[in-house]
């Protein structure tokens, strides 16, 4: 609970990474990892978010950010 009492509530796995959170107002952002513990797949209450891809070695090769322009998703490969 914060200094205003909203409180919010989060879902972790076996690895003690955070997979889901559920803020106050009921919104649902999730996560997914890969066997490295590596988050490749990240999204917000609005589906906004990223996706990574890791090589053997944990490090990540690809990454691309899905956002929301009036109204409509759009996808940007490759951000760094």
């Amino acid at each position: 609970m914060d200094a205003l009492g909203n409180t919010s509530k989060s879902r972790s796995n076996a690895l003690g990474h955070t997979v889901q959170s559920v803020d106050q107002a009921g919104n649902l952002s999730t996560v997914q990892y890969d066997a490295g513990g590596n988050a490749i797949v990240s999204r917000d209450p609005n589906n906004v978010g990223q996706d990574c891809v890791y090589d053997q070695l944990g490090r990540r090769t690809s990454q691309s950010a899905i956002f929301q322009v009036d109204g409509i998703y759009a996808v940007r490969n490759n951000v760094r």
